[in-house]
């Protein structure tokens, strides 16, 4: 357990000096931007759109940053031999594929935490909060990018907890300004839920491939799983029945991640029933048990794996 805690923490600092908070943060105002001008083109359904659009955002960017991480942090280590010296400090390679995945999946619900502010942020301003506490919550961003850079080497100490911090003041706001604040907190913990199972996903695929066969085969198995209702109930006479089963056999295997991805109208059924909770926590422990195995099967091949 020690030598995973280490890995893991070595790794999520890994992540931080590669700037990476950086590229989310710039992504997260080219977020706000968008959202702000899509909103001004249709006031009726302004605070709509910058829910459901900030949401898909959120998600697609911090899937698309963990997905290049993870594929790039794990082989960095094997093309620079690093995991030779790692290997050789009695560490098994089951521990280091948890230690990676534990550490890029810290690094995920940082950059979850920032998006999602940034996203909580608009939404009170489309809710009617005041500019001043809109400015604020700005203010705090480019002081935290400005501490990253001035603060280098206690950077990866404090990212996390201030990630969270600004998260967390920015749900305060828009929940002030009338928006459901629960409701989105909710989608963003089943963002990092997803996040978290995916980055599993991209460290099974590495154990045995190469950089570009694993993101492309990742990026395979997540669209399949973003379709993994539609193909699972597929009933067309345009379409083979041979190709429907294999479709439907290929959304059986894959992880559903719809379920990660429920929108309001399911999750707001949920709450009026009082199931949000229930639901949450099946989701979240699905993906657990889904990346527990992927793990597994990873580990089994990187144990078999002859590294250069």
């Amino acid at each position: 357990m020690k030598n995973i805690i280490a890995i893991a923490l070595n790794t999520y600092r890994e992540t931080i000096r590669d700037r990476i908070l950086y590229a989310a943060i710039v992504l997260g105002l080219g977020l706000v931007l968008f959202s702000l001008i899509l909103a001004e083109l249709a006031q009726e359904e302004r605070a709509r759109i910058v829910f459901d659009v900030g949401l898909a955002a959120v998600s697609l960017l911090s899937i698309f940053m963990c997905v290049f991480l993870t594929s790039s942090t794990f082989h960095q280590e094997v093309e620079r031999k690093t995991l030779y010296g790692i290997l050789s400090r009695d560490v098994h390679r089951y521990e280091f594929i948890v230690g990676k995945w534990l550490g890029i999946g810290t690094s995920g619900v940082n950059i979850v935490a920032l998006l999602g502010a940034l996203h909580f942020a608009i939404v009170a301003h489309a809710a009617g909060a005041s500019l001043g506490l809109i400015f604020f919550v700005f203010l705090v961003f480019i002081l935290f990018t400005v501490g990253l850079f001035v603060f280098a080497r206690i950077g990866a100490v404090l990212a996390l907890p201030l990630s969270i911090a600004a998260y967390l003041a920015s749900a305060s706001v828009a929940g002030g300004a009338g928006a459901d604040a629960p409701l989105l907190l909710t989608l963003h913990v089943l963002v990092a839920g997803e996040i978290m199972l995916l980055i599993a996903l991209v460290l099974f695929f590495s154990s045995f491939s190469m950089p570009l066969t694993s993101a492309i085969l990742s990026v395979g198995v997540f669209l399949i799983g973003r379709s993994a209702d539609a193909m699972a109930s597929m009933k067309s006479k345009a379409i083979p029945e041979v190709v429907q089963e294999l479709l439907r056999a290929l959304a059986w295997v894959a992880p559903n991640l719809n379920l990660f991805n429920p929108g309001r109208t399911i999750l707001s059924a949920e709450r009026t029933s009082g199931g949000v909770l229930t639901y949450l926590g099946t989701t979240l422990a699905y993906g657990l048990v889904y990346s527990v195995i992927l793990l597994i099967f990873a580990s089994l091949f990187f144990n078999r794996r002859d590294l250069p």
